[in-house]
């Protein structure tokens, strides 16, 4: 890439206009071209922001926080509106995703998006500072069966740990909160001096667009959800994955898959199993097996279409008394879960649940498939990283007249369908779009038919379609 000084030059001179809080101070780091596959000339502006560590409650011994943030645009010169693409996790990459775009997209798919694209590392993660990382695994034990009662005591003085390190660097759980986030995303918006923006969220990412459109929607276009995340859906709902594990097992010809893993599951409820397990190093490691592993493995671990055949596959196996697949991903698990980056864990447990919510959970957990283990370990952990909940106002409905798209795929157990029924009756210019043949992720950018959904939406056309079906195995 060849580097712009000029392109530098006019950005940073552009946002000397736009007025910014006294603690935000805005900083261009450097400005590229490159050329896309179909040869089209993009600019790429790398920069920082300055923000308040926890607004209204700033303190003196509080670490600064920085905000990275990527522009991708056609011209050195903004267009009047940009798209924020804000990652799932909590977590992902906004800049990884935006890049992504420049390297791996063609003309088309810029141009979905309407204008220029902006992409940001949410604070507590990627290019922004601090981003406070803790990557040493638990070390849960292989010989006794997974569960919260035997992996809690290991996890939780681990975060208190991390949560004691993080406060003597002075930073605060609640600088992780969604609210502070959203707030940012208006502030570069500001900076950069765009007077409008679109919003264009995905799992996680759909939860923060919806903040940011509850407190700054008189400045947002439109808003674009992926697998959506209500205000209240950060925990989840076992009623509602119980409905997505029936409508897994009728698409993949598998109608039996949600009373097959009731069994199964409750086989180990009564007798755990012992399993042989080879290590990568030639050893063979025992590993015990409980109901708990199971469950969590199979919330925690597919994620796509052809993860959820596998799945079912494990539980054919395992009924015929093959558990030995699902004991090598309860091992690899058990040696590596960790706290990674902070925030992550930090930021759900921040967002919490409502009263309503949470007594709902606890009421639907001992019946269902996959019980407690879908809301495992951040709901646990809320006393070791010493987190406050936010308001109870962040996770009331959004009302907003602002036009709002919501694709969830048909069997997505993260995300389900429910979410975004829920929505649609507080958003009256809301539209649920219903991705067959899809799970919790699937290929947005890489399919016509959806991107045929998105780039006449964020133009301002109405959408007309109900339901989009996939190739199987897309």
């Amino acid at each position: 890439m060849r580097k712009l000084g000029r392109a530098a030059a006019i950005l940073a001179g552009a946002l000397t206009c736009h007025a910014l809080p006294a603690s935000a101070q805005m900083e261009i780091v450097r400005a590229d071209q490159v050329t896309n596959r179909a040869g089209v000339t993009l600019f790429v502006t790398r920069g920082t922001i300055m923000v308040p560590a926890v607004r209204g409650d700033e303190r003196p011994g509080d670490a600064p926080v920085k905000v990275a943030f990527v522009r991708i645009s056609r011209a050195v010169q903004p267009s009047e509106t940009a798209t924020f693409v804000l990652a799932g996790g909590p977590g992902g990459s906004g800049i990884g995703i935006a890049e992504s775009i420049v390297r791996n997209g063609d003309d088309a798919l810029f141009d979905m998006f309407g204008g220029d694209v902006i992409g940001m590392d949410q604070r507590g993660t990627g290019a922004s500072t601090p981003a406070p990382y803790f990557p040493a695994p638990y070390d849960l034990p292989l010989d006794v069966p997974g569960s919260p009662a035997a992996w809690l005591p290991i996890i939780a003085p681990q975060i208190r740990a991390a949560a004691a390190e993080m406060r003597a660097q002075g930073i605060r759980p609640e600088m992780f909160a969604t609210r502070e986030a959203a707030d940012d995303i208006d502030m570069i918006r500001s900076g950069l001096g765009y007077a409008r923006m679109n919003l264009f969220g995905s799992s996680y990412g759909s939860h923060l667009a919806l903040s940011v459109l509850r407190h700054h929607g008189d400045r947002v276009n439109r808003v674009v959800l992926i697998g959506p995340e209500g205000p209240d859906d950060s925990w989840k709902l076992p009623d509602h994955v119980d409905a997505a594990i029936a409508r897994i097992g009728a698409a993949i010809g598998d109608p039996d898959l949600p009373d097959r893993m009731r069994r199964v599951i409750g086989r180990l409820r009564e007798a755990p199993v012992t399993v042989p397990v080879m290590l990568a190093s030639g050893v063979e490691q025992d590993v015990t097996l409980g109901a708990f592993d199971l469950q969590y493995l199979s919330y925690s671990q597919p994620s796509g279409r052809e993860g959820l055949i596998t799945l079912a596959r494990q539980y054919r196996a395992m009924e015929a008394g093959d558990f030995s697949q699902m004991a090598w991903s309860a091992m690899r698990v058990r040696q590596n879960m960790s706290t990674w980056y902070a925030m992550s864990q930090i930021t759900d447990i921040a967002a919490g649940a409502s009263a309503e919510r949470a007594a709902a959970i606890d009421a639907q957990a001992p019946d269902s498939i996959l019980g407690n283990a879908i809301n495992f370990p951040d709901r646990a952990l809320a006393d070791a990283w010493g987190v406050t909940p936010e308001p109870a106002a962040e996770r009331a409905p959004i009302h907003s007249d602002v036009p709002v798209l919501i694709l969830v795929g048909d069997l997505d157990m993260r995300t389900p369908i429910e979410n975004g029924e829920a929505l649609i009756e507080t958003l009256p210019n809301g539209h649920l779009v219903v991705v067959e043949n899809a799970a919790h992720q699937f290929d947005i950018f890489g399919s016509p038919e959806i991107r045929g959904v998105i780039a006449p939406f964020i133009a301002g056309e109405p959408v007309t379609v109900e339901r989009i079906t996939l190739p199987v195995g897309q």
